[in-house]
């Protein structure tokens, strides 16, 4: 485990209802630079990527962690309801 840093205001924030959180983790590559239109909006301790936001997108987030994995977390279900309501809007 470790700990995640979100910016101030970002979706993650609003999903979390606050700007850290401790997640899982497994990989050893991570995001350096994001793609046209995306923003890094979370990083670790360490200062890598994260959590990333597609900008201008109703719903598109992606993680470096595996929140399906931390089922026990009242935390990540927040993140998986998150996306749940996201697909039901579709």
């Amino acid at each position: 485990m470790h700990r995640v840093d979100f910016e101030p205001r970002s979706r993650f924030e609003d999903i979390f209802g606050k700007i850290s959180v401790m997640v899982n983790f497994y990989h050893h590559q991570g995001v350096r630079l994001p793609g046209k239109g995306c923003e890094i909006k979370g990083k670790s301790e360490d200062g890598v990527t994260e959590a990333i936001e597609v900008m201008n997108h109703p719903f598109a987030l992606a993680v470096q962690w595996h929140p399906e994995m931390m089922f026990d977390s009242e935390e990540q279900a927040k993140l998986l309801a998150a996306f749940g309501d996201a697909a039901k809007k579709f």
